[in-house]
């Protein structure tokens, strides 16, 4: 007579693994911020399998929360930082009920930083320029850098305050006087 054999296969803990895929992360994110980079991991004992992330070695640019979210230390400039890299864990709670010891999985993880436009910084500058001169005189140069490298162009966003009494170079942001100047009606011109 024939017998039969069952065998039971027993469920065991099986460790996290987290994703090496690059993870991108906007240039100037908030410091102390959860920023919206997570880092992905996975875990084949299932969703209720919790996941814990935590920091392998200490970094200076990141934090990451417990779920996952880089957390930027200082302030991170794509024209002088293109990538960087942060060893991160991930632990699991020991199975989904628990009932094995915690797990962890660590990887070294690129972040990636994404440029943002950023606008174009205009050195705030006094001029002198004496009244009564012909229209077309030139007061001076507004000097101006955009953090990308991109050309600047110059326009007088807010004539409206200078009355129309200057006009400005688009291209060398030279600032000339657009009619004759009366120290007697107005002494200052800000805009």
């Amino acid at each position: 007579d024939a017998g039969w054999v069952t065998i039971r296969i027993v469920d065991s803990n099986d460790a996290p693994v987290l994703s090496t895929a690059p993870v991108l992360l906007l240039e100037n994110s908030a410091i102390g911020v959860e920023s919206s980079t997570f880092v992905g991991a996975f875990d084949e004992d299932g969703v209720d399998d919790t996941l814990t992330f935590s920091l392998a070695a200490a970094s200076p640019h990141f934090d990451i929360s417990s779920g996952g979210a880089l957390i930027p230390k200082v302030s991170i400039n794509f024209e002088t930082t293109k990538e960087l890299f942060v060893i991160v864990r991930v632990t699991d709670n020991g199975g989904r009920y628990g009932e094995f010891s915690p797990l962890s999985t660590i990887a070294n993880i690129t972040v990636v930083i994404e440029d943002v436009d950023e606008p174009p910084v205009a050195n705030r500058t006094l001029f002198s320029v004496a009244e009564n001169l012909v229209a077309g005189t030139s007061v001076g140069f507004i000097g101006a850098t955009d953090p990308e490298g991109t050309a600047v162009t110059y326009t007088l966003d807010r004539t409206q305050l200078s009355g129309g009494l200057f006009t400005v170079d688009a291209a060398t942001g030279e600032i000339k006087t657009a009619t004759m100047l009366d120290f007697e009606q107005t002494t200052f011109h800000t805009f």
